[in-house]
């Protein structure tokens, strides 16, 4: 046994802590610290080691404490030896900037200019060590006379399934329900005869059901209708797929989608609901946007949908209530209100219709979805061992699907009888419980993640429910705190690498797209299940806490650790100022932008007290310049800056060239006029993100990207280069063929003033490494493709952007496959002829979104190719005319398709239509020579279909008629001169334009 905890005791120093790479490193710093007394310098020396050894100690003890947190004493005794593990980290990442800052400026000429510096931060923080240690022995020695489990099993390795069998997008077993619901709607579906109902299903409610919704007539006043039930049984995906069945869209003319939450707030639901009408919002104000909802569904059968309400919605006696329902009683008859809940309170004082209550699964379907879950997607079925400990398993997860997933997942890491039988037998089922809950499963799926991924999903309590939020945010905050274990990867790859696995383990969901536009995945949005945030809100304890309004302010816990601010306007932001005696903040996240004036001065007074400070985001109405008092936050890993207006500045500060922790700066709006000479002293600097550089009289003699200083940073992500001011000698001086981390690269040509020539030397002298992943090419006046570009080169290329570039034809030499590449953007390109050795099938094998803009050169495409194109989500053609068609075959795979003045396509509109069964979204603009696109097409060989433009299209004569269109939720049809059937011009629902 103690081998076992000697051997994890030195993983955990390698792997986890990260902060002091060994004794000896410190021998230099010490002696410089203290050279005239070498007795102490050696025992502070010593202190400091054996608390930073003691450090993975804790570690190991917090784990056996999690797994053991249904134990009486556990629970506190945990938060304690949490806190003072994080105080240790923060005091030895402390120590290790000092140590830096003595190499990075020189110990003479720190002495020399801050002597009292010394004295008072490094030798103070003496004091703390030998506290921290006697705490640190005190609290674990109280947790060894407690009965803690010894070993704390967890999966290192992947647990993304290997097929795509893994049911997330099928239902299981709720047809029943979805008949039932859509009669209670009103929809005019008959309901099917003959089948048997379970007594007491809620689906037996189906015989009644429209004897139900007459019993409540609309009357000026809209109809309410709840789902209720437990947590995790499948309230909100019964919902989403009421709303995506083809006879409610039929049926209603608007579906307004919104998730409430337990914040009940009036003005934020609303103008979310205008704002998915596609209407632009000019005010905040509420009594505008209630005005502004009453216009836009006035005229409508419409159905709003209320996701995950709470009783916060009945606060004032009902009148909050009452205020929101206000704009919504105009409607025509038959619009319904549809929520989510638990709280069979708030269904049954706010609804019309008798409440409709959503049980667990049926039991043997339930059996059937369990065994999906938990089974790899090579076998279909169990034997005989494993079938009956999965038997024993389920009754634990009371018919909820959301419990199936996750323990499901956790199942399937190790598909043999001593795995299921020690998660059979776990006493975390143990835990306290209301009846019906979860919470048991989802904690055991926590704790079987390895330490940095509980590190990591924890933090995710910084987000307030159902808040979407994207992946870069997450893997932000988890690098800036030294969550991620990077190893041999970049920040940012071993980011994406944690984010992957909680996604693939069902703790973060993908929320659907909009648009196709949204397909890449710079743009995708993810949410946490509630159920899933209220177990990491248990986990996580004190550490993270949301601000909404100013009373969350009395409530904010003292050792708080990471803090969200996402007020709303009015929220009087001076009064932020209390976060100062939250000395103990790593992270604060803004959400609302502020003008300067209120920020600035609560960011100096947020510097002066708290000093360990890792994550800073911030956002502004405004900006001219940067605050001043950003470099007191010494250990800041992160600063990001958002602004929507484009701003500039002469150089970027020179101050800021102190951070020397700092990993990522990021003010994608901002312009620097230069870079100063200690640049280079951002040692640790990975991402750097801004608008652009440009030429100023601070420059290196590179020029504006300064090539002197850049080649000496630990490039890593996204790199953007302006190549304006390059000179040819300094191209290779980056040596970007050697660096590995760069996954993002930008060669901007755009504004030099090189020859053709010159402009092909330089771009073959910045050959990227073979990793590299996203590559963009602007403004180059070259005609051919560079060397280096081919697939044996650039073989995990995964997006590529040619944007105003002069190339003839993207080529390469032999015959190899680009294998990983997504995404092809071929925009404004005024002299390229030819794609044709690209644009096919075999060459692009993975291809998904292809979009060519303005290429006015390009005479041919064989578009029967596309066809081959088996994963094709969106393609995209416009303002291409010129091109000559050799045939357009479509892929069924497709989602968005956008033909614009791109040629006569006439011999094969509307033949590619046909069985396009995925495809939502459709334009097609100032295309001539089509005729007709018969009814059929609409009806039957377009399903998915939910918006489509047509406009400018002089000889089209028919579309089917207005009847043949009026179920696509979006359409716009005008300037079509021939066109009978339909009054002109058609405008319905949400512009695609608006919506990507």
């Amino acid at each position: 046994m103690e081998g076992e905890l000697m051997s994890t005791i030195k993983t955990a120093v390698s792997t986890t802590t990260g902060i002091i790479s060994g004794f000896n490193d410190w021998v230099g710093f010490f002696q410089w610290l203290r050279p005239d007394n070498n007795q102490e310098s050696k025992q502070q020396h010593e202190e400091l080691w054996k608390l930073q050894t003691t450090l993975p100690l804790m570690q190991v003890m917090i784990d056996r404490a999690e797994w053991s947190i249904h134990k009486e004493g556990v629970p506190i005794l945990l938060q304690e030896l949490k806190d003072v593990s994080y105080d240790t980290e923060d005091l030895i990442e402390e120590f290790k900037y000092f140590k830096l800052k003595s190499e990075m400026d020189g110990p003479q000429s720190l002495l020399k200019r801050s002597l009292d510096f010394i004295k008072n931060d490094i030798l103070s923080s003496f004091d703390k060590v030998k506290l921290l240690q006697q705490r640190a022995e005190h609290l674990m020695s109280q947790m060894n006379d407690l009965d803690l489990q010894q070993e704390t099993p967890h999966f290192d390795r992947s647990a993304r399934p290997e097929t795509s069998s893994f049911p997330d997008s099928k239902v299981f077993g709720r047809q029943k329900e979805i008949v039932a619901l859509k009669v209670l709607l009103g929809v005019p579906v008959p309901i099917p005869s003959g089948s048997k109902r379970k007594k007491g299903h809620p689906a037996a409610a189906e015989a009644t059901a429209q004897k139900d919704c007459m019993d409540y007539p609309v009357n000026g006043d809209v109809s309410v209708l709840a789902i209720v039930g437990i947590g995790g049984v499948g309230k909100t995906t019964l919902a989403q797929q009421i709303c995506q069945d083809q006879h409610v869209k039929g049926y209603f003319d608007q579906i307004l989608w919104t998730c409430v939450s337990d914040d009940f707030d009036t003005k934020r639901i609303t103008k979310e609901l205008v704002h998915s009408c596609g209407e632009d919002i000019a005010s905040d104000n509420l009594d505008y946007l209630q005005n502004k909802l009453a216009k836009v569904v006035g005229l409508n059968r419409f159905l709003v949908v209320l996701d995950d309400v709470w009783d916060d919605s009945l606060k004032d006696n009902g009148q909050e209530w009452q205020k929101f329902c206000a704009p919504l009683t105009t409607g025509v008859q038959g619009s319904m209100i549809l929520m989510t809940t638990r709280s069979s309170k708030v269904a049954k004082l706010v609804c019309t219709l008798s409440p409709f209550q959503l049980q667990g699964l049926e039991e043997d379907t339930f059996w059937e979805f369990f065994k999906a879950c938990a089974l790899d997607g090579k076998r279909s079925t169990m034997d005989i061992k494993l079938a009956s400990i999965g038997r024993m398993i389920v009754p634990k997860l009371k018919g909820s699907p959301l419990a199936a997933k996750t323990l499901g997942r956790l199942l399937r890491m190790k598909i043999d009888t001593v795995h299921w039988s020690n998660i059979l037998n776990s006493e975390l089922w143990e835990l306290k419980q209301e009846v019906g809950d979860i919470l048991p499963a989802l904690t055991l799926s926590y704790l079987y993640l390895p330490r940095h991924l509980r590190r990591c999903l924890a933090l995710c309590a910084m987000f307030p429910k159902d808040h979407k939020f994207k992946k870069t945010v997450l893997v932000d905050l988890w690098s800036a705190q030294c969550f991620v274990e990077q190893d041999k990867m970049c920040m940012h790859t071993a980011g994406d690498w944690c984010f992957e696995e909680l996604e693939s383990r069902c703790f973060f969901q993908e929320v659907v797209a909009s648009s196709a536009s949204a397909v890449s995945s710079r743009k995708r949005k993810y949410v946490m299940h509630d159920l899933i945030h209220d177990m990491i809100q248990l986990v996580s304890g004190n550490e993270c806490f949301v601000i909404r309004n100013e009373t969350d302010l009395s409530n904010v816990p003292e050792k708080v650790r990471h803090i969200s601010l996402f007020t709303s306007k009015g929220f009087d932001h001076q009064k932020l100022l209390a976060l100062t005696r939250c000395k103990k903040l790593r992270s604060i996240l803004s959400m609302e932008q502020l003008g300067k004036r209120k920020i600035f001065p609560l960011v100096n007074s947020w510097s002066r007290e708290l000093k360990y400070l890792r994550f800073l985001s911030c956002c502004f109405t405004k900006l001219t310049m940067l605050p001043e008092a950003i470099p007191n936050f010494k250990l800041l890993c992160c600063f990001k800056v958002h602004c929507p207006r484009r701003w500039t500045m002469d150089s970027f500060p020179e101050s800021y060239c102190s951070l020397y922790n700092l990993q990522k700066f990021e003010a994608k709006n901002c312009t620097f006029g230069s870079l100063p000479t200690e640049f280079r002293k951002l040692v640790n600097l990975q991402s750097f993100e801004v608008k652009n550089f440009v030429h100023g009289r601070n420059c290196t003699e590179f020029g504006g990207i300064s090539v002197d200083v850049l080649k000496n940073m630990h490039l890593q992500g996204v790199l953007y280069l302006n190549l304006s001011d390059v000179r040819l000698a300094g191209c290779a001086e980056l040596e970007l063929s050697k660096r590995k981390h760069i996954q993002v690269l930008t060669l901007d040509f755009y504004h030099t003033m090189k020859t053709q020539d010159e402009e092909q030397e330089m771009l073959e002298a910045f050959c990227p490494h073979q990793d590299i992943k996203f590559l963009e090419l602007r403004g180059f006046k070259g005609e051919s493709t560079p060397t280096w570009f081919r697939p044996s080169h650039l073989k995990s290329l995964v997006q590529l952007r040619l944007m105003f570039a002069h190339i003839l034809e993207v080529s390469w030499t032999g015959n190899e496959v680009f294998s990983s590449i997504i995404d092809l953007y071929i925009l404004y390109c005024p002299r390229l002829l030819s794609l044709e050795r690209i644009l096919q099938p075999a060459s692009l094998p993975a291809i998904k979104v292809i979009v060519i803009r303005e290429c006015e050169a390009l005479s041919y495409l064989q578009g029967e190719r596309f066809g081959g194109f088996s994963s094709l989500k969106e393609l995209k053609l416009s303002k291409c005319p010129n091109v000559h068609w050799n045939g357009l075959v479509l892929p069924l795979s497709l989602i968005s398709l956008h033909l614009e003045d791109c040629g006569d396509v006439s011999n094969y509109i509307p033949s590619c239509l046909v069985n396009l069964e995925n495809l939502v979204h459709m334009s097609l603009i100032r295309l001539s020579y089509i005729k007709s696109i018969p009814a059929e097409i609409w009806s039957d060989n377009l399903p998915e279909i939910e918006t489509i433009e047509i406009s400018g299209c002089p000889d089209l004569v028919s579309i089917g008629g207005s009847k043949s269109i009026e179920h696509i939720k979006n359409a716009f049809v005008e300037s079509c001169a021939k066109l009978m059937g339909l009054i002109q011009p058609l405008k319905r629902g949400q512009h695609p334009c608006k919506s990507r």
